[in-house]
């Protein structure tokens, strides 16, 4: 989650201080999106470091929603060859990713961490 944090900061920085570059979204989208995973990761490392029961709630929801909003703006957006001839590993890691913060998260050392 500090890592989704640190590169929705740098998203952001980034959509701020980009020079005027022909894109594909609006100039703010980057920005803005950069803003609200930045905000989102940083709450989640924090809940889950600190073992707040709300944490891994948050933790499965924000990953589901990044997830799809990832392939959203993959599929709407990014129109590159590179694009369409990665999807199928950028496919297997998104699964891949998923798969393994359920599986941690449903271990039973984690769940009574959390008291749940």
């Amino acid at each position: 989650m500090l890592t989704l944090s640190a590169f929705g900061l740098a998203r952001l920085s980034l959509g701020i201080s980009l020079p005027a570059l022909p894109l594909t979204v609006p100039r703010g989208y980057l920005a803005l999106s950069g803003g609200v995973w930045a905000a989102a990761g940083l709450a989640t490392a924090v809940g889950l470091f600190y073992g707040a029961r709300w944490a891994p709630r948050l933790a499965r929801a924000a990953a589901i929603v990044l997830a799809a909003w990832y392939w959203g703006d993959r599929l709407l957006f990014v129109q590159t060859d590179f694009a369409r001839q990665s999807w199928p590993a950028a496919l297997s890691s998104t699964l891949a990713a998923l798969l393994v913060l359920f599986w941690v998260l449903r271990r039973s050392t984690v769940r009574h961490f959390f008291g749940e």
